[in-house]
């Protein structure tokens, strides 16, 4: 045969066999054997006169089926074919054949992003560059087919080196794939439009930009569509490489049951294995069996954990593949440390320290791989697996440990979602060593990043989950940066981790926004636009976000929740803008930004300090911000023993109190005052006492001719006030009435304690209730049902009469609420544990919620000085993220009250009617409702049945009930009948 014919027939071959889209299966492989012999075949019969486009047409096709070839060794193949690529890039004229040096860019660029030998970043910054040079000439309207062969093989790089260094590079790849996903069209570029579409869902699974969930469910969505073409018998690996991901989304999601997803996640990974074992491709199966193990850890089916991990490493090098093999050897060692009974190997410990060196392993083969992430989290698993093994082998040191954390915080950085975690196992790793320096600027590191992690929530499911994952970081940081020597950054740090979730509602001061209107109208309206929309989206948000049933642990999440979460990205950096168009003002550099120290010295009073009070696993830490004019230092310090466990325990005891009448109570209350409420009595020191304002006259205010049984008892010993912030487990205890050691007199017999969520709700409630004050006008609300109790309507009344008249109100509230000063609710009420947004009070028009009084527009308690809530339970807050202090009382503050009188527990009626009587007729006085009500309570828990029956103002039923046989000398002494009513706010 003739060398031309011979030529002519090779390249007829190869060109039969090129249709077929060799590469995207291991059945392709040995074709490409088969097409690397013909290509070479092709190059040695070619001569000068068949022209430098044949011959690089035949480089470019061995340089392709090399890289994919079954036959001879495949580094030494990648090698060749980068060697053949790079020579045709170099050689083929752009100007002569733009078209042909194109292609030859993009296949120089695939082989190098293939390369897993040399610097991985080094192979990476060479694949882009030829990619790029690719997408120069190959345009969507020159070549649509290159065009999205070449851009999304950019974007595939730029989203793996993402998840090394950050969000800047997966932003850019998912821009650039969603530019191809939007130029092809799927019925003509079916296998393009597929191949995009997985690696944008891809992208938006390791997305760190925008909220977590919303990321998931449109990577979801994405590969739902991918799986509607592709199909088992058509697309065999690519349909299982879908399958494989759609199961890694799945056991990643928030939405639904985690349970019923990892069972659908694990139905993904057997169809998909199954095509894997079927075409052989043992690198995909060895993987698929690795996340199946995942799944059988879930299920706590142990054993098959093991046989899957087992398999999984038996086809994987650590010299062909060490990230992948490091990684299964990672859970392998893991499930060997932490089950080592699943082994049934009969010696527990040689099996665990089996596990520890498959875990060092695992460290030491990342070291030749430039993966910083991957390696970070390795020498996390490295440091966790040392802690554990201790448990058994003490000869395993901690300094080891130690010494693993630090290094994965150093590899971490800029990584928040591993960096919180990691930063804060070491800070806890030192804390526990009392290393309080080395500590704090662990946790402080794990406290930004959680910040982070928190300011990318969009919806409420997200923001829950983070803040659940998040627990009592801020705490342990502040008490390592107090032990550190830095208490002005331990306060802020406290404030920080306070009512994260409510800080975007609130609103600036109407002086503020005057001033703004007066300066520049024009950004006033931006301003008041960009708040509106994103406090409707917020409403709609946490209508979403709600608990409405039992599925996933109390949620049946709307998917509209996730759709939202794209509008509240937008609407939120719409808001940002406007704020900071307002702060580009004269003067108004200061508008809604972040708390301050001189925030918080500001939000104190004379004689009436700001406590941040915190429990930790080493401790309680009180930090006392004092007044400019009092004396002492501006900011003290109290250790004391509380532990967190301890105060957790506490508040699941204080929880029960209402359905055990009080049992228990006084022995919490004692340990609270021993081992937290003493040592901060003591620093604060002798209070000063206020002279006339509670002595001598307090029985003529209560109203009346009482003699000394009320004045006499509240004449005594000195007062002063107190502001406490209260965070995590402590936000759910009547410090207030801790018992106080020596004395055996609770904290309020010597200081009137008030409670805030955080300084920022302090300070916006102090300017409403320092603002100008018109005419006292009481709303007095009672449920006329049976569900209202005999008492309520006399309580109503007998208010009504110390005001001198006011609204009586049995129905229509939210419409009554705007026209009074002082609002009082004499009902039933309740908090809603599963849904706080549902807790609220009853009344005869139906319920009052705390997602009522959020949503309303305009606020409607922008006039009241003071709302009280005579019901039972309607201080409780969230149990679970008690920082967030979701619940009435912080509801009522962001409605526009500036104080809100609550109860802890379940309130006897006829203690709750004569201390609302006495506290009322006290602040009417000229007293201020913390005063007051310290005042009320101590007349209540010290008065006789002869001092109360001499009441003239006294309610008939009330009487009645006093006048009973059996009844003690002083009915109210026991704290349960006088501790549960607390002032939060001013």
């Amino acid at each position: 045969m003739r060398r031309s014919d011979e030529l002519h027939r090779i390249v007829q071959q190869i060109m039969w066999l090129g249709s077929r889209s060799l590469g995207r299966s291991v059945a392709d492989r040995p074709l490409s054997s088969r097409l690397v012999r013909l290509a070479e075949q092709g190059l040695t019969l070619l001569r000068d006169e068949d022209g430098d486009e044949v011959r690089a047409w035949l480089q470019i096709i061995l340089g392709q089926a090399l890289s994919s070839a079954d036959e001879g060794n495949r580094v030494i193949n990648l090698e060749r074919a980068i060697g053949i690529l790079v020579r045709v890039a170099r050689a083929v004229s752009r100007q002569e054949r733009p078209e042909g040096w194109a292609v030859a860019q993009f296949e120089a660029g695939r082989v190098y992003e293939m390369r897993d030998i040399g610097d991985r970043w080094a192979n990476q910054e060479l694949a882009m560059r030829y990619f790029r040079a690719a997408l120069e000439e190959a345009t969507p309207d020159r070549d649509p087919t290159l065009f999205g062969r070449a851009q999304t093989a950019l974007a595939k790089v730029l989203m793996e080196r993402g998840t090394q260094l950050g969000r800047e590079p997966v932003e850019e790849g998912i821009a650039l794939l969603e530019q191809v996903v939007a130029r092809l069209d799927p019925a003509g570029f079916k296998e393009l439009w597929c191949d995009a579409q997985s690696a944008l869902a891809g992208a938006y699974n390791v997305r760190e930009a925008g909220d977590p969930a919303v990321n998931l469910e449109r990577a979801l969505r994405i590969y739902r569509r991918i799986d509607a073409v592709e199909s088992a018998e058509t697309d065999p690996e690519q349909w299982a490489n879908t399958q494989v991901r759609l199961g890694v989304l799945l056991m990643k999601r928030s939405r639904g049951d985690r349970l019923d997803n990892h069972r659908l996640a694990r139905e993904h990974f057997t169809g998909a294995l199954e095509v894997y074992l079927r075409v052989g491709d043992r690198d995909e199966a060895s993987s698929t069996y690795d996340k199946l193990s995942i799944v059988a850890g879930t299920f706590g089916e142990h054993e098959e954990q093991l046989r899957l991990l087992r398999a999984a490493l038996a086809d994987r090098s650590r010299q062909g593949a060490p990230h992948l093999w490091a990684r299964t050897a990672l859970k392998l060692g893991a499930v060997l440390l932490d089950h080592p009974e699943a082994a049934d190997s009969g010696d527990l410990l040689a099996t665990r320290r089996q596990g520890l060196q498959l875990v060092e392993d695992g460290v030491a083969a990342y070291e030749d791989v430039v993966t910083v992430g991957e390696h970070g989290m390795a020498l996390y698993r490295l440091a966790v697996a040392r802690r554990r093994m201790r448990e058994w082998d003490p000869a395993v040191s901690r300094t080891d440990e130690i010494a693993a954390l630090e290094a994965a915080v150093a590899k971490l950085r800029g990584r928040f979602d591993m960096l919180v975690t990691v930063a804060a196992d070491l800070g806890d790793a030192l804390a526990e060593r009392g290393e309080w320096a080395r500590a704090a600027q662990a946790y402080e590191l794990a406290v930004a990043a959680a910040d982070e992690l928190f300011r990318a929530c969009l919806v409420s499911t997200s923001r829950r989950r983070r803040l659940t994952f998040t627990g009592n970081l801020h705490q342990r940081a502040a008490y390592a940066l107090a032990r550190a020597g830095r208490p002005g950054d331990a306060v802020l740090c406290l404030e920080q981790g306070r009512t994260r979730t409510f800080n975007e509602a609130l609103s600036p001061d109407q002086d503020q926004l005057r001033q703004v209107a007066r300066t520049d109208p024009e950004i006033h309206a931006a301003y008041l636009r960009a708040a509106e929309a994103a406090q409707d989206l917020a409403a709609r948000n946490r209508e979403l976000g709600r608990f409405t049933s039992a599925v996933d642990g109390g949620r049946a999440v709307d998917s509209a929740e996730y759709t939202l979460g794209e509008q509240v990205e937008r609407v939120r950096a719409e808001l940002a803008d406007a704020i900071a168009g307002v702060r580009a003002l004269p003067g108004m550099n200061a508008f809604l930004r972040e708390v301050t120290m001189a925030d918080v010295t500001m939000a104190t009073r004379p004689e009436e300090p700001v406590v941040y009070l915190a429990a930790t696993p080493s401790g309680s830490v009180g930090l006392i911000v004092r007044h400019p004019d009092d004396q002492g230092p501006p900011l003290d310090v109290v250790w004391a023993p509380l532990t967190s466990e301890r105060a957790e325990a506490a508040a699941r005891e204080i929880a029960e109190v209402g359905r055990t009448n009080g049992r228990g109570l006084r022995a919490l209350l004692t340990l609270l005052g021993d081992e937290l409420v003493g040592p901060l009595a003591d620093r604060l020191g002798p209070a000063e006492a206020l002279g006339g304002d509670l002595g001598g006259d307090l029985g003529g205010a209560l109203g009346g001719d009482s003699g000394g049984g009320l004045g006499g008892s509240l004449a005594e010993g000195p007062v002063a006030g107190l502001v406490v912030v209260a965070c995590g487990a402590l936000a759910h205890l009547p410090l207030h009435a801790a018992t106080l050691p020596g004395t055996g007199e609770p904290l309020a017999g010597t200081h009137a304690v008030a409670y805030a969520p955080s300084v920022r709700l302090l300070l916006a409630a102090r300017r409403r209730a320092e603002a100008t004050q018109p005419p006292p006008v009481l709303v007095a609300a009672y449920d006329t049902g049976q569900g209202g109790g005999i008492l309520a309507e006399p309580e109503a009344t007998a208010l009504l009469g110390v005001f001198g008249g006011g609204r009586r109100v049995t129905g229509g509230l939210l419409g009554e609420l705007p026209s009074g000063t002082h609002i009082h609710l004499a009902c039933h009420g309740g908090y809603v544990p599963e849904d706080p947004l549902a807790s609220g009070l009853d009344l005869h028009g139906g319920r009052i919620t705390l997602a009522d009084l959020l949503d309303a527009r305009p606020r409607p308690l922008e006039r009241a000085r003071l709302v009280t809530l005579s019901a039972c339970e309607t201080a409780m807050i969230d149990a679970g993220l008690p920082d967030e202090v979701v619940g009435l009382p912080a509801g009522i503050l962001l409605a526009g009250g500036a104080g809100v009188v609550c109860t802890q527990w379940e309130a006897r009626d006829s203690a709750a009617v004569l201390l609302m009587i006495a506290f009322y007729r006290r602040l009417l006085g000229s007293g201020a409702p913390a005063r007051s009500l310290r005042a009320a309570q101590a007349w209540l828990r010290s008065a006789t049945v002869a001092d109360i029956l001499a009441e003239e103002w006294l309610p008939a039923e009330l009487r009645r009930r006093l006048a009973a046989p059996g009844v003690p000398e002083r009915p109210f002494r026991h704290p349960y009948m006088w501790a549960p009513f607390v002032l939060v706010g001013v």
